[in-house]
């Protein structure tokens, strides 16, 4: 929810809510230096967005397609696609209805440039079921678990996508 959090950061006024509160990501985000916002903005634009998802990510894959997976030993896609339903459900009816002002439908991601043909290019869909799921697609292929929590770390996600390879990362833990 942090992506999400991030990318409706430009849509928002400044909160003044506590930490135990549906504001308390944004919060943190909002405290971003303008350089880690100018890294956050950049990596969030490498990511590859919902239409080029479509055709690499079961989750964004037709419905044929994914009748494909149905029957997979390891886990059903239906009941994957029901949960994560649910669970937007959940954070439609008590944060983002809450809290349109802080979790927009869409948002737009930096300044058009000259090369934009118009400024609908940087309009994303966020805090809907379509951008729930690109976010789910994001983190179920480029999370990594560190410390025992799944981990989204921008830049190091990218390391298992090169399509002509694969990359193996192994990390050791120094000091006691």
């Amino acid at each position: 929810m942090a992506l999400l959090s991030y990318l409706s950061q430009t849509s928002s006024s400044t909160s003044t809510s506590t930490s135990n509160t549906p504001n308390s990501i944004h919060d943190k985000t909002s405290r971003l230096t303008v350089e880690q916002q100018q890294l956050m903005e950049a990596w969030i634009k490498a990511l590859p967005n919902i239409q080029e998802l479509k055709n690499q990510h079961p989750l964004l894959w037709t419905q044929s397609q994914q009748e494909i997976l149905q029957y997979s030993s390891t886990k059903n896609i239906y009941k994957v696609l029901d949960d994560m339903e649910d669970d937007f459900t959940w954070w439609k009816e008590h944060v983002f209805d809450s809290h349109r002002d802080i979790f927009p439908p869409t948002v737009t991601l930096g300044c058009s440039t000259d090369d934009d043909d118009n400024d609908n290019n940087n309009i994303v869909p966020c805090f809907n079921m379509e951008g729930f799921t690109w976010a789910m697609a994001i983190v179920m292929s480029r999370a990594y678990f560190v410390e025992d929590a799944l981990r989204l770390i921008p830049m190091l996600d990218m390391a298992n996508h090169d399509p002509i390879g694969t990359v193996e990362i192994q990390c050791q833990t120094v000091g006691t």
